[in-house]
């Protein structure tokens, strides 16, 4: 798989053994990116993904992070394709456990409405998601540890989405060397791909890291 920044003319690999590291130096170039990694406005076309003749679709194979605020593993919309992708395991592995759990529901429903004046009945489906979300089921993480909150945010997103491409902008100014090494090393076990987009380098370029500069005049420099 390879990826292209629109007027850039060098072609970038994704690859599990290196971290992609964009420095883009031009301010114009770097706001629209964020823009439409932000919106995931397809019709900008700053950004392709492409294996062979096939243009992916961003959606469908990268995770976008563009703040530490950005990484929230319980967040609303995550939870739900959690929850669902637990119903449908709980249902292909666990299906007996699942009907006595129906009919232990069914059954304490129908008992506590006994004093109620009208008939009551239950659905044909049974909506294990719900069950979850009353639960208040949620992903335990350690919140003063920024490295584990990126590998286990990058852990969910794989398993929930399936996606393996991680785009990070602006984090490396945050983070020292060891805990992008870490997180790197971590990336590289687990087979997923980072790139790093960057404004400033605050540090020298690490062993694992494929340097790109794109400076203020749209130069390339590789």
């Amino acid at each position: 798989m390879k990826f292209r920044i629109k007027n850039v003319d060098k072609e970038f690999n994704i690859s599990e053994n290196s971290v992609n590291l964009l420095l883009i130096e031009n301010s114009i170039v770097y706001r629209n990116l964020i823009m439409s990694f932000n919106s995931y406005n397809k019709d900008m076309d700053l950004i392709i993904f492409y294996e062979g003749i096939e243009i992916l679709n961003l959606n469908n194979i990268v995770e976008c992070i563009l703040d530490f605020d950005f990484i929230d593993i319980n967040r609303t919309t995550i939870l739900k394709k959690f929850y669902k992708k637990l119903e449908k395991n709980s249902n292909t592995y666990y299906r007996e456990e699942v009907l006595k759990l129906r009919d232990a529901i069914n059954k304490f429903v129908f008992d506590i409405s006994n004093d109620v004046v009208l008939d009551t009945i239950t659905g044909e489906e049974f909506n294990l998601s719900k069950i979850f979300e009353s639960v208040d089921l949620s992903v335990y993480y350690d919140k003063d540890d920024i490295v584990d909150i990126i590998c286990k945010y990058m852990d969910f997103i794989n398993e929930v989405e399936n996606k393996s491409i991680f785009i990070f902008s602006s984090f490396r100014m945050m983070l020292t060397k060891k805990e992008l090494d870490f997180i790197y090393e971590y990336a590289n076990q687990k087979k997923y791909s980072i790139i790093m987009l960057e404004r400033v380098l605050l540090y020298d370029v690490l062993h694992n890291e494929d340097l790109f500069i794109l400076d203020e005049d749209l130069c390339e420099i590789f």
